[in-house]
């Protein structure tokens, strides 16, 4: 018997569990748990692993149904590029064919396959299939030779598909509107603002709780008496990593106390660059530097907790982090550049926003240090007001229903 709900599809060229491709990965599994009682969701994906290599079957949860399709030229998928079977454009026809209400695809690359499919159903089904791009931060430009080939060809053509562009925060829907909204055809309320979002779960104080932080340090063998600073971030150089260190060594000076930073991620090419810096703060009196790689699940949490600051200082307008909002989410206030911004970071008092760390002066650190109950409260308060899973689940429901 063929289910009586909406079919709500999303389609990915990775998926659940390899969260080491980055957080849409993660977020797009969870508006999966989301939507699930709601519509009927289905996941069109890859069978590529973050280790690059074939994602077994069994790893997965079964709460919705997820179709994995092969990865051809598997080794390309280090370079971001993913040919994925054309099995997974035939199995979404027949999808959508045999469903007798209209159907929603969600998707939030900018280039690849997965977009090229999406139009392709688009022009077939055209009404039929409402189209929703979740940009995720990867509206920033970068130059490749792939990308000077592929966009002149593909870029507008696929995006003309889109019936909703949702942006994270102000800065991603003027990105919309300068990359996209500005050039292709489209209705003039398709652009809806959508914050991201963190998930109910154990890790999550609801109240500050300083034996919690001392038994999260000592999970890591962290330093008792030090400030810790966390940058959670694949290790790549547009991650801003160096400023990340650069802020944090000179407030050791400043200051004169204990400053630990840690870098936590999935190296991309950026780990020999950390190593210096660390053999650097051996040098320091005041500074160390510890690297943790591929921290997942309730270790991440433990570690957020583990930190006085949480630091995020891309070079690139990557939007929110949701690192950063997971910080949040155990107390832990956050200092981000404007490439990161949080919506109503100031206004609940729960960490800073600054222009760049080179202007800042420290000033930030020394604000939040100074008031940290405060600003601990107020990390607790923007997620239980702005961020929290029920009031984001509530309002892409209601995107995906309009």
């Amino acid at each position: 018997m063929k289910s009586s709900k909406k079919l709500y599809i999303q389609v990915s060229s990775s998926y659940a569990p390899s969260w080491g491709f980055g957080g849409p990965i993660r977020i797009f599994h969870d508006y999966a748990c989301f939507l699930k009682d709601e519509f009927e969701t289905i996941i069109l994906t890859s069978d590529t692993h973050h280790n690059y290599k074939k994602i077994k079957y069994t790893e997965i949860d079964n709460d919705f149904k997820i179709i994995r399709f092969k990865t051809l030229f598997r080794f390309l998928v280090k370079k971001s590029v993913n040919i994925i079977s054309f099995r997974m454009l035939i199995y979404a026809y027949f999808l959508i064919k045999n469903s007798k209400k209209n159907c929603v695809i969600h998707i939030w690359e900018l280039r690849g396959l997965v977009n090229i499919y999406v139009k392709i159903l688009k022009i077939i089904f055209k009404n039929k299939i409402k189209v929703i791009h979740s940009g995720f931060g990867q509206l920033h430009d970068t130059n490749s030779i792939f990308r000077k080939i592929y966009d002149p060809i593909f870029l507008f053509w696929t995006f003309s598909s889109v019936d909703v562009f949702v942006s994270e925060n102000d800065h991603e829907s003027m990105e919309y509107e300068r990359v996209f909204l500005s050039k292709i055809k489209t209705k003039k309320d398709s652009l809806k603002l959508l914050p991201l979002h963190v998930r109910k779960n154990k890790n999550i104080n609801n109240v500050i709780n300083n034996v919690s932080k001392t038994e999260a340090r000592k999970k890591f063998n962290l330093p008792i008496d030090s400030i810790i600073f966390l940058s959670l971030s694949r290790f790549n150089v547009k991650k801003g990593l160096k400023r990340v260190n650069d802020y944090a060594k000179d407030y050791s000076k400043i200051s004169n106390k204990k400053i630990c930073l840690i870098y936590a991620g999935k190296d991309e090419g950026f780990k020999k660059e950390l190593q210096k810096f660390l053999e650097d703060a051996k040098k320091c009196e005041n500074y160390e530097i510890i690297i943790i790689e591929d921290i997942f699940s309730d270790d991440r949490f433990n570690l957020y907790k583990s930190a006085d600051i949480f630091l995020g200082f891309p070079l690139i307008f990557e939007e929110t982090m949701l690192a950063s909002l997971e910080a949040l989410s155990v107390g832990t206030p956050v200092i981000v550049s404007k490439e990161a911004s949080i919506p109503y970071l100031e206004k609940f008092k729960a960490g800073r926003e600054i222009f760049s760390p080179e202007s800042d002066n420290l000033f930030s650190v020394n604000k939040i240090i100074s008031e940290y109950d405060t600003y601990s409260r107020g990390a607790l308060d923007i997620i239980k007001n702005i961020f929290a899973e029920e009031i984001v689940t509530k309002n892409l429901v209601k995107i995906i229903k309009e």
